[in-house]
């Protein structure tokens, strides 16, 4: 039995260096069809390692983002710079980076009150000190069950405390992050009136736009698109063809 599992051991370490080989081998590649100009390369590498390898990893999506802006994809580029800065917010390059793309796309980054920790921390970060504070909450607050001491009992209500007000914050960011159905604009399209190509345009929109999805149908999404400076939003109908999930 202890020769069966030490075998067994062995084996998923060996395809588990092995995967990291390949992996490593394919940015490698990647990066030096980068150097070349051969940026059609790079990307379809880059994107085979997210969409079918599953890899979901800041670095590989700034690096992709930064293919499709040299490759005058500023639709991808945009899509693939916001998942970097999703999953690694306060790194440097990628937030320098994602500035930049937005720009490029005629966009700024509207920070308010729902969305100010997400400029700082990722979702899964704000979700761990949720769950840390209901768990120091609850470990206290049993051992103070059984043991009244003055200074722990200050340490619960210290606790309960920040937990209350963190709380809002924690759902603003998973309202926005889960809740909130962000895509980007892949390529430049006309939002019509209505789901049919046959419905009448309402305006253009241009490659690398964040909206916001109100609702599907067969195909088609209703979005919502910041109108900045205008008194509302412009909303119309676009095929999913023309949308990246930002998700």
């Amino acid at each position: 039995m202890k020769c069966f599992l030490t075998i067994t051991a062995i084996f998923l370490f060996s395809l588990t260096c092995f995967a990291q080989n390949s992996y490593e081998e394919q940015i490698e590649k990647a990066q030096s069809f980068f150097k070349e100009g051969q940026f059609q390369k790079s990307i379809e590498i880059y994107e085979h390692l997210t969409q079918i390898e599953k890899i979901n990893n800041p670095y590989i999506y700034y690096n992709l983002a930064n293919t499709y802006y040299r490759n005058g994809d500023i639709g991808g580029a945009v899509l693939n710079i916001k998942k970097a800065v999703k999953l690694k917010p306060r790194d440097v390059d990628i937030r320098k980076n994602f500035e930049k793309i937005l720009a490029a796309s005629g966009q700024t980054h509207d920070v308010d009150f729902s969305n100010f920790l997400l400029l700082f921390f990722s979702l899964n970060e704000l979700s761990m000190v949720f769950v840390s504070l209901l768990i120091l909450i609850f470990i206290f607050s049993s051992i103070l069950i059984f043991r009244k001491i003055k200074k722990l009992k200050i340490l619960v209500c210290f606790f309960i405390g920040v937990e209350i007000i963190f709380t809002p914050f924690w759902i603003l960011a998973v309202y926005n992050e889960v809740i909130v159905n962000s895509v980007v604009i892949l390529s430049p399209c006309e939002a019509r009136s209505g789901p049919e190509k046959s419905e009448n345009s309402i305006f253009e929109v241009s490659a690398g736009k964040i909206a916001h999805v109100i609702s599907r149908h067969s195909g088609w999404s209703y979005l919502k698109f910041n109108n900045k400076g205008q008194n509302a939003d412009l909303v119309g109908w676009v095929k999913d063809s023309d949308i990246g999930q930002i998700k």
